[in-house]
């Protein structure tokens, strides 16, 4: 829906443009690109290779990992972690990049069914940039799932690792870094935490968790880890208190041109 409201321009005026501010956008990649090399410069001046945990839906910010890496940031492993809507666990498992219904969990920023910026390191890492074969595996999906060659999928273990957190792992993570470290952290960290606790005894050196948000955006997720935050920031206080607004449309119709035509 996204490309196609790039692609077609009927209900945008002569003089506007669509502009992508999620992982879509190169941009907001090569912002991220950055705090990699910046990290690995805080540790250890680029001397060594680190391991990143990655909390991720979309696989932009792993995507952007993979780039620093590209670009001669010394790295050892991304570990891909993901919540209970687990498409790239499955695939770097079990070589199934096929879609399913998306689960609500308490990490919403990752409850999707389709990573987009996934066929980016398809066409990067695995399939050495060959673009008409990444185009013919992507011409039945999502009708039906994607699958490479095993040779070629073997790569994986080289640079990737995974790992798939539910609900009640990721509460009890929250809980575990409360405890420990006197540290809350939100739900979405939480889960590559998690992953990282999952694979201590396999990951060699150090190892840098990715960190999201402020936990106080998810206060139903500290209900459910039993956490609560006193000194919660003013703006994201007068933000949560306003009344929120929202408008469902069907996305298998024109309905969301129709609204932004609308209303513009």
């Amino acid at each position: 829906m996204v490309k196609r409201g790039f692609n077609e321009r009927d209900f945008l005026k002569s003089n506007q443009y669509l502009l992508a501010v999620n992982s879509i956008n190169w941009v907001r990649i090569i912002g991220q690109i950055c705090y990699y090399f910046y990290a690995s410069l805080k540790v250890n001046k680029l001397s060594e290779s680190l391991n990143f945990s990655v909390p991720t839906g979309n696989f932009g910010n792993v995507f952007a990992c993979y780039a620093a890496f590209k670009m001669g940031m010394p790295l050892s492993k991304i570990v891909v972690a993901v919540n209970s809507n687990d498409i790239l666990d499955r695939f770097f498992r079990n070589n199934d990049y096929s879609k399913s219904e998306v689960n609500e969990t308490i990490s919403p920023s990752m409850d999707i069914s389709v990573a987009s910026n996934f066929e980016r390191l398809l066409y990067d890492f695995y399939l050495n940039r060959d673009s008409d074969l990444c185009s013919k595996l992507y011409s039945k999906f999502p009708d039906e799932g994607i699958q490479i060659n095993e040779a070629i999928w073997d790569k994986s273990s080289d640079l990737f690792m995974s790992y798939s957190s539910d609900d009640i792992s990721t509460s009890e993570c929250m809980q575990f870094y409360y405890k420990n470290f006197n540290y809350i952290m939100d739900p979405h960290t939480a889960v590559a935490a998690d992953a990282v606790k999952n694979f201590k005894n396999s990951l060699k050196g150090k190892t840098i968790i990715l960190s999201t948000a402020h936990p106080a955006k998810f206060p139903s997720a500290l209900k459910n880890a039993g956490l609560s935050i006193n000194n919660i920031p003013k703006k994201l206080t007068e933000v949560l208190n306003k009344n929120e607004v929202a408008k469902k449309l069907n996305i298998k119709d024109n309905s969301i041109f129709r609204f932004i035509k609308e209303k513009n």
